[in-house]
């Protein structure tokens, strides 16, 4: 999940696409979450400077 404009994007690892992009931190967190759960994957959330803010591990 990064920043983009004055919204929020989810997009999976090494990829260029986009997954979707919302207008709230929030909402692009809960979908990010929900998609990491069904891949059992990991999520992490950028800050609006693109630092790593938090990171999560679905993995198990």
């Amino acid at each position: 999940m990064v920043p983009l404009g004055r919204g929020w994007a989810v997009r999976s690892a090494g990829s260029s696409r986009l997954t979707i992009i919302t207008d709230t931190k929030k909402d692009a967190v809960e979908y990010a979450k929900s998609i990491a759960k069904r891949g059992r994957a990991d999520l992490i959330i950028h800050a609006k400077d693109g630092k790593i803010r938090e990171r999560n591990s679905y993995a198990k």
